[in-house]
C-alpha cells in the first residue's frame, strides 16, 4: 500500500478543540478530556497508515461520496475521505456521535 499523509480541514480541528474545551471547562475532567485527545490522534494515525481500515460512513450520501468513518473511544466519529491520487487523507470532521454529522459534512 502507498503511503498517505493525513490532513485536517481548518473546521475538523476547531471541533477537536471545541470537543476537548467542552470537556475541560463545562465538566473540568481534565483528564478525560486528555484521553479523549489522545484517542481522536491514535486514531488519526491508524487513519493515516492505513486509510482503507474503517468502513465507508453508513450514512448513504456520506457512502456515495466516498467518506469513511473511524469511532474514538466509541463517541467521537471523525469522518475522513481518500484522495488516492494524491494519498492524502481529509479529514473533515470530528463530531460527537450522536450528532447527525451527516448534515454537517
Amino acid at each position: 500500500m502507498d503511503s498517505y499523509t493525513l490532513k485536517t480541514l481548518p473546521i475538523a480541528d476547531r471541533q477537536v478543540d471545541a470537543i476537548i474545551s467542552y470537556l475541560e471547562l463545562e465538566f473540568e475532567n481534565y483528564d478525560y478530556a486528555k484521553k479523549v485527545y489522545d484517542s481522536i490522534v491514535r486514531c488519526y494515525a491508524l487513519i493515516e497508515s492505513n486509510p482503507f481500515l474503517f468502513k465507508r460512513s453508513v450514512d448513504s450520501v456520506l457512502y456515495e461520496r466516498g467518506f469513511r468513518t473511524a469511532m474514538a473511544m466509541d463517541k467521537y466519529a471523525i469522518v475522513y475521505k481518500i484522495d488516492e491520487v494524491n494519498a492524502t487523507v481529509w479529514v473533515h470532521g470530528v463530531f460527537f456521535s450522536t450528532m447527525d454529522y451527516f448534515k454537517l459534512v
